[in-house]
């Protein structure tokens, strides 16, 4: 009976790895680094254009509100998308040039399709191409699951139970008649991939929740839309512990993200010591009063406030204007 109950229990963790693990890979949405391939025939990436007119990754398709598909780049160009082209690859005159998708919703958005990619064609071509811009509302990671159930303490607690190893800051405030949590997370996921991530999470001010049973242990909504930030990240890792010079592993470009997240491939020199990560992220807040709120909780913690050169400068914040750097490594939550 013991024999079984073990076997049983195992079969379950194995699941629950393997559906947490898919969950946040795909939670993404699209948004996912570039493959860069040398060009082949009926290959299933998508070509974009020419020379200076490539798309740049992540990229993601997003239904405009006149019912269009476009795929969306890192720097909000994009072009028409139609999955029913032969080949599966954009040439240069067939790019739109005039059409502005509105991707201030991203509910219209094509889940069903393929991960899109670009690469560049291995043949040089003088045709110049011109790039729309979308919106500065477009929200990334508009796709991802995790948006539906929120957030709160307790799925950091059981991240360890599925092999993710991470460090955490929580930062609780009250702003505007509503309690925010604004989440940064780093570490290793699943023994396969290093990441990092920034979420915002919202409730309905309620003073004696927050009394008790407290912040911690409350639930948040992800934060609408309209309530988004613009997000940029980069990721640092000491290869080894004992190496000078860390390998940079991600940069995020700035986007308007409800949440924010990217992995690449590798794995900690011991996986429970996230310090050899650091993590230097930026958000624009939309007041003064935010981010005033947001930094306090950075003092609090022992952030000090100065500037920052890349990953030199740990465990510190800076402020310019409504934007705020945070320069990450060794702090954690309890």
């Amino acid at each position: 009976m013991k024999k079984n109950y073990s076997k049983t229990r195992y079969i379950a963790l194995l699941c629950s790895f393997i559906f947490v693990f898919s969950l946040v890979m795909t939670g993404c949405g699209s948004v996912k680094k570039i493959t860069k391939k040398s060009t082949s025939a009926g290959g299933d990436e998508i070509q974009i254009g020419q020379g200076d007119g490539i798309l740049e990754g992540p990229t993601q398709i997003v239904v405009g509100d006149d019912g269009l598909s476009y795929i969306v780049d890192n720097e909000g160009h994009s072009v028409i998308y139609n999955s029913n082209q032969s080949g599966g690859s954009y040439s240069a005159s067939q790019i739109n040039t005039t059409a502005k998708p509105n991707t201030s919703s991203n509910s219209g958005t094509n889940s069903t399709q393929r991960p899109i990619t670009t690469k560049k064609p291995a043949t040089t071509s003088t045709t110049k191409v011109t790039t729309t811009q979308a919106t500065p509302k477009s929200v990334y990671n508009a796709l991802a699951y995790q948006r539906k159930f929120g957030f709160n303490k307790y799925y950091d607690m059981g991240a360890m139970f599925v092999n993710f190893y991470l460090q955490t800051i929580r930062a609780y405030f009250t702003y505007d008649n509503k309690d925010w949590l604004i989440e940064l997370w780093k570490g290793e996921y699943a023994m396969a991939t290093v990441g990092c991530e920034v979420g915002f999470y919202y409730r309905e001010h309620n003073q004696s929740l927050l009394e008790n049973p407290g912040a911690d242990w409350l639930l948040y909504k992800s934060v609408e839309d309209e309530d988004a930030m613009p997000v940029s990240m980069k990721l640092w890792q000491y290869v080894k512990a004992t190496d000078e010079t860390p390998v940079m592993k991600i940069d995020y470009s700035k986007r308007n993200c409800w949440w924010a997240a990217d992995f690449e491939t590798g794995v900690l020199e011991k996986h429970r010591d996230q310090t050899t990560l650091v993590m230097v992220a930026t958000i624009d807040f939309p007041t003064t009063k935010m981010r005033d709120l947001f930094t306090e909780q950075l003092d609090n913690k022992g952030f000090r406030e100065g500037s920052i050169n890349a990953y030199h400068n740990v465990d510190r914040y800076d402020v310019d204007g409504r934007t705020v750097t945070i320069c990450w490594r060794y702090f954690n939550e309890d």
